[in-house]
């Protein structure tokens, strides 16, 4: 399954692009709100769909949270959408997230740990649980169905100069 990235900056849409190749996925970019409608119902109708869209809330003409809400109609869950928000005016903008139950979001500019756990979050695979995060990578069953497959099968690096803190975060991903 592939990734769609939504944004009508260029160059935003292209060091997305490289961040997400970094690590090691592949995503197509588009511009247009509508066009981008297009591809997605394209994808779903050849049994193909997107895995993650990537969306910039700020466009001219239909922004993201117009896109997301024309997308959660015609497809409900697919592809899982990670929200791509202003650094400024964030609460209400994650506010909208929750409204169209959005689990992924990172504000501009972000860190590649952030776009990895924007990604992690809106497939469903990590959870807040206030300060903590809880990286929860079980087997596809009833509750995690919607989950694409290729989000569930992850290879994780595990760095840490600390014994203790290594077996502990090996026990925490089993």
């Amino acid at each position: 399954q592939s990734l769609l990235i939504i944004d009508d900056s260029p160059t935003s849409a292209g060091i997305l692009a490289d961040a997400l190749h970094d690590m090691g996925l592949q995503a197509q970019t588009v511009s247009d709100p509508a066009h981008a409608l297009e591809l997605i119902d394209q994808a779903n109708r050849t049994q193909s769909p997107f895995a993650i869209a990537f969306i910039d809330a700020t466009m001219p003409g239909i922004d993201g949270f117009v896109l997301a809400r024309h997308l959660r109609e015609r497809h409900h869950t697919d592809p899982a959408i990670v929200m791509l928000v202003p650094p400024v005016d964030r609460k209400s903008e994650l506010a909208q997230c929750q409204e169209l139950d959005i689990h992924g979001y990172i504000a501009k500019p972000y860190k590649p740990a952030d776009l990895l756990k924007a990604v992690l979050k809106s497939c469903g695979l990590v959870q807040s649980t206030g300060t903590e995060m809880d990286i929860n990578l079980t087997e596809v069953d009833a509750k995690t169905a919607s989950v694409p497959k290729s989000a569930v099968a992850l290879k994780l690096l595990l760095v840490d100069d600390n014994p203790f803190n290594q077996k502990l975060g090996v026990l925490k991903l089993q």
